[in-house]
């Protein structure tokens, strides 16, 4: 590369151009976090399915493109194989390995979780509409955990189709309210187990959960 080529300018107007689809994906973030608080994001992988062929679908695309599944009649399912978990997992090792070696602040840090989640129906007393609250637990000790008590509400989410991959994925905006532990005597109408392998680097989280459902067997994600 000349001298001439090596100074060429961003763009004839001296910025970088406009990436159209992060564009997108930042401003729906933006637009339905706004004015919120206990906002959580989260990005699951996973594959977007016809409901019509219970297949995943194929879209006359060759990059990964938001899609509107309601228009298209598709869900996501968030799962993968155990040699796919074992193959993330083992990714994610060698991470946290080579990034010991890095300042403090470049470094990844690994946790190994069991807990379980109890869902309940509650009535809001400051609201009294209904609430659905997911309490977790230690596994190993059954207390509740720090934070462990909220109302998890779905606001939007973005669903991403990439043709050129395995996996497609899901970006999901909640809102998690901390709410107080239902009375002892109430009932879970749903329980889970999860082991969960995190993985934290500054504010991201990257979780690799296998989750146990009474008389199912063993999901991953």
């Amino acid at each position: 590369m000349d001298g001439d080529a090596a100074r060429c300018a961003r763009s004839i107007f001296g910025i970088d151009p406009m990436d159209d689809f992060v564009s997108m994906i930042g401003d729906c973030i933006w637009n339905q976090c706004r004015g919120l608080t206990d906002i959580e994001v989260e990005a699951k992988i996973g594959v977007l399915i016809d409901r019509r062929t219970n297949e995943r679908i194929r879209l006359p695309v060759f990059t990964e493109t938001v899609v509107d599944t309601k228009q298209l009649s598709v869900r996501f399912e968030s799962d993968m194989s155990m040699d796919q978990h074992r193959r993330f997992n083992q990714l994610l090792n060698q991470v946290v390995a080579y990034s010991a070696k890095q300042v403090p602040e470049e470094r990844v840090s690994y946790r190994h979780q069991k807990e379980i989640d109890s869902f309940y129906d509650e009535r809001d007393p400051q609201t009294g509409q209904m609430a659905h609250l997911r309490v977790t637990r230690d596994a190993s000790t059954n207390q509740v955990k720090p934070n462990g008590v909220i109302a998890k509400k779905r606001i939007a989410d973005i669903n991403v189709y990439c043709p050129q991959r395995s996996f497609d994925y899901r970006i999901s905006i909640n809102v998690e309210t901390p709410m107080s532990a239902p009375q002892d005597s109430a009932e879970p109408s749903f329980v889970r187990e999860k082991d969960r392998l995190s993985y934290t680097h500054q504010n991201i989280n990257v979780d690799l959960t296998q989750v146990i459902l009474p008389n199912k067997v063993r999901s991953t994600y």
